[in-house]
């Protein structure tokens, strides 16, 4: 939709008809809160994200719960926690 923010992974991208990664599992909408202009991830079906570990293929992570503390990831709380992924990942290869 054109204007909508969202984080998209990609893969192919300009070599392949559509290049999100895993189709919905690759789009990542932004919610801004029209009042304060706070930017929040969404799943692709528009639930609240808190952590990247709700998208875990393996774990059932259809009732995840959340306490009245935690907070839904911004853009920037996302990036920082799939770069962590990454590293711990590309450290976890370099050992075997």
């Amino acid at each position: 939709m054109t204007g909508q923010e969202c984080i998209l992974f990609v893969r192919g991208n300009g070599r392949t008809f559509f290049p999100v990664v895993g189709l919905n599992h690759g789009y990542f909408p932004v919610h801004r809160d029209a009042r304060t202009g706070d930017a929040q991830v969404l799943h692709a079906d528009g639930r609240l994200l808190y952590n990247t570990q709700e998208l875990d293929p393996v774990a059932d992570n259809t009732r995840v719960a959340h306490g009245p503390l935690d907070r839904p990831l911004t853009p920037q709380g996302f990036s920082a926690q799939i770069q962590q992924q990454r590293s711990a990942i590309l450290s976890r290869e370099k050992q075997k």
